[in-house]
């Protein structure tokens, strides 16, 4: 997690492990893990590597663009401007970029997603999702939704991606119109849409098996199976969580826990048995 300052690893019994002061930003803080100890942090010109268990920092790299996403996986980072453009590094085992690639895509991006054999899935704002592999100059593939659909979250499971859409112009997040949909990953082929039965905008969106975990407004959590069409009501209850403003961004999901973080800096633990039975 990060803070205007600092950013601090926790272990999974919540023990801090290391600690780093950050210099002053330009813009927003964003984080991805490029592998397990060492991280990539950027903010909206700027790119650097933290080794937390060395205790030792790379960078900045300086960008001429304004960063406004990112995703890494296992040494490989993404990072997309305000333009169509996207650009991958791959770092080395000491933090430093040794490759990259700059590629073109049809508008400015709004999802980026690496999937567990690092290909990438690339969202735009003009209804497109791409799959690229290896910083190829050509996607495997490309599909383009309905009436300009915008891809808001992307999940991936080894021979499927899912991704929640929206219609464009969802100014106010309401969520009225958002699909899930299921595509083959090998073959950009769509199986499967569903209306997902949530309040709000989904903000986060994870795969377990054949079930999806969504996090959304009003510090909600959902979860959906494939096999039905509704989605479980707002997990916890309204009444019974204190705090209802703002989203669930990022969600990840045990063998008896789920856990939420919320865009209000809170990390909220439910008990996976209490959610999975409602279905």
């Amino acid at each position: 997690m990060a803070t205007l300052e600092q950013v601090a690893v926790y272990n999974k019994h919540g023990e801090l492990e290391a600690l780093l002061e950050l210099p002053p930003a330009e813009g927003t803080w964003n984080l991805a893990w490029l592998t397990p100890e060492l991280l990539a942090i950027t903010d909206d010109k700027h790119v650097y590597s933290w080794d937390y268990q060395q205790a030792k920092m790379a960078g900045p790299w300086v960008s001429s663009q304004r960063i406004r996403l990112i995703d890494a996986h296992q040494h490989q980072l993404a990072l997309a401007f305000d333009g169509p453009l996207l650009e991958w590094l791959h770092f080395n085992d000491a933090g430093h970029p040794v490759n990259r690639t700059t590629l073109e895509v049809a508008e400015r991006i709004s999802q980026l997603h690496f999937d567990s054999d690092g290909g990438l899935l690339v969202g735009d704002e003009s209804g497109r999702l791409s799959y690229w592999q290896e910083a190829d100059r050509n996607p495997l593939w490309t599909i383009k939704f309905a009436n300009m659909h915008v891809v808001q979250s992307i999940a991936t499971s080894p021979e499927q991606v899912m991704v929640v859409t929206q219609p464009p112009g969802d100014r106010f997040a309401t969520g009225s119109g958002q699909q899930i949909v299921q595509i083959d990953r090998n073959s950009g082929k769509i199986n499967h849409r569903v209306d997902p039965t949530v309040d709000g905008q989904v903000a986060s969106l994870i795969t377990e098996g054949q079930r999806l975990w969504l996090g959304s407004s009003g510090n909600c959590m959902y979860l959906h199976t494939l096999q039905r069409t509704t989605s479980a009501h707002c997990y916890p209850r309204p009444q019974r969580l204190g705090r209802q403003t703002g989203q669930v961004i990022a969600l990840h999901v045990t063998d008896t826990k789920v856990y939420g973080v919320t865009s209000a800096g809170y990390l909220q633990v439910w008990q996976k048995k209490d959610i999975v039975s409602q279905l």
